[in-house]
């Protein structure tokens, strides 16, 4: 998330600042607001990677998997349709 250059924090009403805010002096929520947005960042990164590493896995695991009765059937009721279409436009697919 990028920080909106039209915001200001010292524009924001006493009575709407969060309670964390509310306790600091006036000159100490900006920096305070920028340490939270620096967290927010690395959290947001290390939430990236691990996607990744995630979605990695996730299909390494996938293709230890062996192919179910089922998938083979669909696949090859599939495959046999596409010939079927594409015979009756004269073109052979090979098995």
């Amino acid at each position: 998330m990028k920080e909106d250059p039209k915001f200001d924090i010292k524009t924001i009403k006493e009575e709407e600042l969060c309670d964390d805010l509310r306790k600091l002096k006036p000159e100490e929520r900006e920096a305070f607001i920028k340490k939270k947005a620096e967290e927010r960042g690395k959290i947001q990164k290390e939430i990236q990677e691990l996607s990744a590493k995630r979605s990695t896995f996730i299909q390494e695991e996938m293709k230890k998997q062996p192919k179910s009765t089922a998938d083979k059937t669909f696949d090859e009721a599939v495959k046999g349709m596409i010939r079927d279409q594409a015979a009756s436009k004269g073109l052979k697919i090979p098995e």
